[in-house]
């Protein structure tokens, strides 16, 4: 849990376009 907030917290602030692309790429995934 405590990486998690470290994770969500760096990337919230420095790429809140890749959450889109992360997004794009875990349907992708999941279409497979």
């Amino acid at each position: 849990m405590e990486v998690k907030r470290t994770i969500g917290r760096g990337r919230g602030r420095i790429s809140s376009k890749v959450c889109v692309a992360d997004i794009f790429i875990y349907l992708s995934v999941s279409s497979h």
